[in-house]
């Protein structure tokens, strides 16, 4: 089960997976107190897609055992993410800040040492969309593309997109109009560490057609190169 609660819009949004159980109560306070938008995972598969589609600016690993250690690597080489990791009383921190952990602290110390910690990933995580370039100011015939919440905009309208639906469309801006095959856009929209599933690229396309003409566009600026992939059609002749 995956759960949103709290924060503001634009605040800081961070990945909360729990590997066992924890209180929920005075974490959930303590991240609402910073303006922290939460996303929570429960369940023990699956993390890497909800943390592909969630682009969160933190992971929050509540860590069970050492197997744990894997998890919090992947999480750590997924993106520029850093990975918060909070371990039951007693338990060594040493594994998990080498498996690339930004922190490891203890149950009693989260509060405290957590808080830092979280404060510390909101100057990354604004560092980070501060550096992060532009891709071609207005795309898709006027809709804008913002690859650093990510999001499509047009006329003060947006909507947000997963990575997948991002590295979709950054990969067909790169292609500058000319096809890409759905193998290449299946291989470099699956999240690091999760099997390809084959077809799941066609979803991605239907559901960023859906979001485009929402906001006003035309579906077919992605258009069907049928046998083969997909393209972005750059002026109305293509349309």
């Amino acid at each position: 089960m995956t759960t949103v609660s709290g924060g503001e819009s634009g605040a800081l949004t961070a990945m909360l997976v729990y590997r066992r159980p924890a209180e929920r109560r005075d974490l959930l306070r303590n991240l609402a107190d910073l303006g922290v938008f939460v996303v929570e995972h429960h369940r023990r598969d699956g993390w890497a897609s909800v943390a592909s589609s969630t682009a969160a600016d933190v992971a929050i690993v509540l860590a069970g055992d050492d197997d744990d250690r894997n998890l919090v690597a992947n999480l750590a080489g997924l993106s520029e993410r850093p990975v918060i990791v909070c371990v039951p009383d007693g338990v060594s921190t040493h594994g998990y800040l080498e498996a690339g952990a930004m922190g490891c602290v203890s149950e009693r110390d989260f509060s405290r040492a957590g808080t830092r910690l979280m404060l510390e990933a909101g100057v990354r995580a604004r560092s980070r969309r501060t550096q992060t370039p532009a891709v071609a100011a207005l795309v898709l015939n006027g809709i804008e593309f913002d690859p650093r919440v990510p999001a499509i905009l047009h006329a003060g309208a947006a909507r947000t997109l997963s990575q997948s639906e991002r590295s979709l469309l950054m990969r067909l801006i790169e292609a500058a109009g000319r096809p890409v095959a759905v193998d290449e856009l299946e291989r470099m929209a699956t999240p690091p560490g999760e099997a390809m599933q084959r077809g799941f690229i066609k979803a991605a396309v239907l559901r960023l057609r859906r979001k485009i003409v929402e906001l006003g566009g035309n579906p077919m600026l992605i258009r069907t190169v049928r046998g083969y992939g997909y393209a972005l059609a750059l002026d109305d002749a293509a349309l």
